[in-house]
């Protein structure tokens, strides 16, 4: 880690002890801008990721929509009543469960191109994933489906892929 980001990681964590109640600035961040777009990957030009904990990241075509989209996950995170690290301190990694992604294998290694722009075998993708994870407008996604696999979805909801794949299983049956 370099040494600004080490401070700024030791100001954040001394902050943090001015109140309780932390919202997403209040956390360290990273933002990074890809130069080159990698093969089979959507225009998401712009990462932004609170340091220290690898999981809460947010991705966008702009630096603004990527701290949007940061924000968004921190909220949902927050939402679902899951204790807020301290700003500033090392969060392990905990990966969720991938049975059930792994027994839809066959629909997802065609899903995940087509629909995502990204190769099912090169990235982890667990039970708990949704398509929001990828930084997608719903609307488009929703489109893609549908067409993809004749469905007549409105909504994603929480975007969870398990669910929608097993959606494209039973309309394939």
């Amino acid at each position: 880690m370099p040494i600004s980001e080490a401070v700024l990681c030791f100001w954040k964590h001394v902050l943090s002890y001015r109140k309780s109640n932390w919202v997403i600035i209040d956390y360290p961040l990273r933002y990074v801008e890809k130069n080159e777009q990698a093969v089979g990957e959507k225009s998401m030009t712009w990462s932004v990721q609170v340091i220290k904990w690898w999981g809460m990241f947010g991705s966008g075509r702009t630096k603004k929509e990527a701290f949007k989209n940061l924000q968004d996950s921190f909220e949902k995170y927050k939402n679902a009543s899951h204790a807020l690290p301290r700003p500033g301190t090392e969060i392990p990694i905990k990966f969720a469960s991938s049975n059930q992604i792994e027994q839809l294998e066959d629909i997802a290694v065609d899903f995940f191109p087509a629909i995502l722009g990204y190769d099912f075998h090169c990235i982890f993708v667990s039970d708990e994933s949704s398509v929001f994870d990828f930084g997608v407008d719903e609307q488009e996604i929703i489109v893609a489906i549908n067409t993809r696999y004749g469905l007549q979805l409105t909504t994603l909801a929480d975007g969870n892929i398990v669910r929608i794949l097993y959606l494209v299983k039973a309309r394939q049956q």
